[in-house]
């Protein structure tokens, strides 16, 4: 059986109300390794405010890739370059429907899923940690 737990912000509103029994509230950060351990499947879903008008990128399709775990998100143009679908193993869902067919396919398909997450997790963790991060920044001063 597979169980669907949301974490974030604003699921409590009312038009979430058919989801009210897998919300589970703010992930705080110091649980979020243990959440995403304990997934089949990540789904990153950003608010689409920040996602369309400020190509803005959250953590968590990097945090559950770097955990190995098969991921899942709503995708804009700057997550499709730092995380980009054939490289880095996560698959952009641009329609509900991608998310509905990416899922039930993870769920079904075994080795599937555990290549997509172990290629995720090498691909973050080559290209995505803080000593680069720390260079792009000296680079830049």
């Amino acid at each position: 059986t597979n169980r669907l737990a949301i974490f974030g912000a604003r699921w409590d509103q009312p038009e979430y109300q058919k989801w009210k029994s897998c919300w589970r509230g703010i992930l705080p950060v110091n649980h979020a390794r243990n959440a995403y351990a304990g997934t089949k499947v990540a789904l990153n879903i950003h608010n689409q405010s920040y996602l369309r008008n400020l190509e803005f990128v959250t953590a968590r399709p990097f945090h559950s890739l770097a955990c190995g775990r098969a991921t899942v998100s709503d995708t804009n143009s700057a997550l499709a370059e730092l995380l980009p679908e054939e490289e880095s193993g996560l698959l952009h869902a641009v329609t509900s429907n991608d998310f509905v067919k990416y899922v039930t396919r993870l769920l079904q398909e075994t080795e599937m899923r555990e290549e997509l997450a172990a290629k995720g997790r090498d691909f973050v963790i080559r290209n995505h940690n803080w000593g680069l991060r720390i260079d792009q920044l000296l680079d830049g001063l």
